[in-house]
């Protein structure tokens, strides 16, 4: 029998909220995701380290995650836990032993988020990719789901030394797809650039390649918000001779979308979890998942701030709304 952890009302409360179910969509059932189990919750995510001593977070903790690959984890390294091929096949393989589609994130792209991270060359990048392209190839069971690189679309031009970060998007969807991953486009959110921006944006760094494209990831825009957004950004890629994209959202944080300022990205204390991670398939909609680990930091924005990555018990109990 399994052992559910008690919590309080509020916590109850939260969780009905998120199993209702999201408003229909327009269109019809098609091209739904082979992939219909739940998503692999992995044991050793955040929130379920902390629900075992804290209750609070069991609610968080049921839910699976996004894994992110980082420039943290590096090509050739020996030691298995900071060699990203064998951290990626160490993951894969738990997912496929429960034949349970894993998500991932690749985010280590030269110069980001403008701010110096990621790897240093494209070509450091490109054997990255590769790695875990390997990895996903000795995948068997269930075919992992692969966000590429949240706000590089978006953010192309922005600052200097982003190099050919088109070429090595175009990379990462053609090689990742290759090896057999289910690879998304990251594409921002419905606040930042136009549909017809973003589709083309989207053309030129593979979407050809790609299952599709992302949404809202790691950011606290309404589900509605970013269903029409999604789905104008099909329409003009099908304009531009890309007609079977599909896209995810990311309801991670995006409960409580107007309690967020606009502009306000880092551990905003207005934010709350949204709906459940689900396959829906319909309407263009591959997913709803929890690209963002709720709770895990944002980065060291105020006092008291975790660095970015880093679980917080505050802003968890935040997104809960069991503190201010």
């Amino acid at each position: 029998m399994t052992r559910v952890l008690a919590a309080p009302a509020a916590v109850l409360a939260v969780l009905l909220a998120l199993l209702a179910p999201v408003g229909s969509l327009a269109e019809p059932a098609e091209a739904a995701p082979r992939s219909t189990a739940p998503f692999y919750r992995d044991p050793a995510a955040s929130a379920v380290s902390a629900a075992r001593t804290d209750p609070r977070f069991a609610m968080l903790a049921a839910q699976p995650t996004a894994v992110w690959l980082t420039d943290g984890y590096v090509v050739g390294d020996p030691d298995p836990y900071r060699n990203v091929r064998t951290v990626t096949a160490a993951h894969l393989a738990r997912a496929a032993a429960q034949r349970r589609p894993a998500v991932l994130v690749l985010y280590a792209v030269p110069q980001r988020d403008c701010s110096g991270g990621g790897l240093r060359s494209h070509g450091a990048y490109r054997a990255w990719v590769r790695q875990v392209a390997k990895a996903v190839r000795t995948a068997r069971g269930a075919t992992p789901w692969i966000i590429v690189e949240p706000d590089a679309l978006p953010m192309l031009g922005a600052c200097a030394g982003q190099g050919d970060r088109l070429g090595s998007l175009r990379f990462a969807a053609k090689v990742l797809a290759r090896a057999g991953a289910r690879v998304y486009l990251d594409a921002g959110h419905s606040g930042w650039h136009t549909p017809r921006a973003m589709a083309k944006r989207l053309v030129r760094a593979g979407a050809k390649h790609a299952r599709g494209f992302s949404t809202n990831v790691a950011n606290f825009r309404a589900t509605s918000a970013e269903q029409a957004y999604g789905t104008a950004v099909r329409k003009e890629l099908r304009r531009l001779k890309v007609k079977r994209a599909r896209f995810v959202i990311d309801t991670s944080r995006n409960g409580s979308p107007s309690a967020v300022r606009p502009g306000e990205w880092c551990n905003p204390r207005g934010a709350r979890v949204g709906p459940a991670p689900k396959v829906i398939g319909r309407g263009g909609l591959d997913a709803r998942l929890w690209v963002k680990p709720p709770g895990e930091s944002d980065g060291v924005c105020a006092p008291g701030d975790v660095p970015g990555g880093q679980w917080s018990s505050v802003a968890a109990l935040r997104l809960l709304g069991l503190a201010t």
